[in-house]
């Protein structure tokens, strides 16, 4: 994978994890005590798997590409 690429799927990583996280907020205000506690678990084990499995590889691969999201997400508040 060449580090464009690997740039894209950070991005999609990064952006897949947020989206469940913040679907935590939705669900927290409008669903059951036990709704939030079982997607809140169901989302740490997949947000989990998309650092172990997705991010971490990259990032071991194209360690610079850590410190550009950071500074994104550092910069605008979230990684566009």
């Amino acid at each position: 994978m060449d580090k464009t690429l690997a740039r894209f799927a950070l991005w999609n990583a990064y952006n897949a994890a947020d989206r469940f996280t913040g679907l935590l907020q939705t669900v927290k205000q409008h669903g059951s005590a036990e709704d939030y506690e079982s997607l809140s678990k169901a989302i740490a084990k997949v947000n989990g798997r998309i650092a172990n499995e997705i991010i971490a590889p990259l990032v071991a691969k194209f360690p610079d590409l850590k410190a550009e999201m950071d500074a994104t997400i550092a910069k605008y508040g979230y990684l566009i």
